[in-house]
């Protein structure tokens, strides 16, 4: 079982260097890079599948702001109030 729970304590995304505090860029880019070609992989399927390279992106698009724009609103809304409580935080006004 402690084998177990090592494993996933080294799967923990993490985009700040524990020493320094600043963004590790090594993470960020080892991040972009997965994401790229899973963008990759999603568009080279639909061409293949004859919906065109954008049709991933313009089903995202959909969902996000035609068929759910609440949702969008409201996620935004919480992400925009979290980072305004980290830089609260990260300065010292408590």
């Amino acid at each position: 079982m402690k084998e177990y729970e090592n494993k996933n304590k080294e799967a923990i995304i993490m985009l700040r260097d524990p020493f320094t505090g600043s963004i590790d860029f090594e993470e960020v880019a080892r991040l972009t890079i997965v994401f790229s070609i899973l963008c990759a992989f999603a568009s080279a399927g639909a061409a293949s599948e004859g919906l065109g390279v954008l049709y991933p992106y313009e089903l995202l698009g959909d969902l996000m702001f035609n068929q759910y724009p609440s949702i969008t609103i409201g996620s935004f809304m919480v992400v925009l109030m979290a980072y305004w409580w980290y830089e609260q935080f990260r300065g010292g006004y408590f």
